[in-house]
């Protein structure tokens, strides 16, 4: 199908402090580099309202395990929701977020502390994010997390590293999940 929505696949904006670094991780995602929750409670307020980030999608995992999903449209914040208060961690990537490659949906997935099941949520423009839900559950708790969108279709694979450091890949096809392909 036709692309909806073209991602942006480099950074040239200037963020203030307290910004450290900012990189990207794949079209449509950027890591920030800030400071922790304990070193300055206000950073993430004021990352997200920086608009230098305009038209990136955002989530935020804090250092109390919290995960918060919201996309900047370029004058404000659309669709913010705390999508877990209880994260599987929060010294590793435990949220992904990418775009589908034709429908414009974005899905972000995160872990529930102590559970097997991959969460995620899918972002519509104009109707926001859906309500959790529970996808495929692993042998053991997945921590590290990433997406991977397939262009030019909706699929998105999947990477995940569970808490036995096991690799597992599972293939979104725009509506449902793939079989756990693990790697031990």
């Amino acid at each position: 199908g036709e692309k909806r929505r073209e991602l942006p696949a480099g950074f040239e904006g200037s963020p203030a402090a307290p910004v450290r670094a900012v990189r990207v991780f794949c079209p449509g995602c950027l890591v920030v580099e800030g400071p922790s929750w304990s070193e300055d409670r206000d950073a993430p307020t004021r990352i997200a309202t920086d608009p230098a980030f305009a038209g990136w999608p955002l989530v935020v995992l804090t250092d109390d395990a919290d995960v918060w999903l919201a996309v900047w449209n370029g004058t404000g914040w659309l669709n913010q929701t705390t999508a877990t208060t209880g994260s599987t961690g929060a010294d590793h990537p435990a949220v992904a977020v990418a775009f589908e490659g034709t429908s414009g949906r974005a899905l972000a997935t995160y872990g529930e502390v102590s559970k097997k099941e991959i969460h995620y949520r899918t972002w519509v423009d104009g109707t926001g994010w859906s309500v959790d839900v529970k996808g495929p559950s692993l042998v053991d708790v997945p921590n590290s997390m990433m997406l991977y969108p397939e262009s030019g279709v909706d699929g998105v694979m999947i990477a995940i590293q569970d808490d036995a450091s096991d690799l597992h890949y599972l293939y979104w096809d725009g509506s449902t999940w793939g079989a756990d392909n693990e790697l031990e």
